[in-house]
């Protein structure tokens, strides 16, 4: 069966969205400028720090479950 040949990782980042203080900045990825991750205080443009960034970014949990499934952590 090919469904049997793939496998998905998925992550969710729970949060809030807030009013942008000013006009968006990241046309491309506006949602950065509008929502707070559970845990933060700040709009997610503002974590700079990117051992921060990870902790609440769906993609690093999900890449972190893809690790794990391979047995490379």
């Amino acid at each position: 069966d090919a469904s049997d040949n793939f496998k998905v990782f998925s992550a969710i980042t729970r949060g809030t969205l807030v009013k942008p203080k000013s006009e968006l900045q990241n046309k491309e990825m506006p949602y950065r400028e509008i929502f707070i991750p559970e845990g933060s205080d700040k709009i997610y443009s503002e974590i700079t720090d990117l051992k921060e960034r990870h902790k609440y970014s769906h993609r690093h949990k999900a890449l972190k479950e893809l690790v794990k499934w391979l047995n490379c952590d």
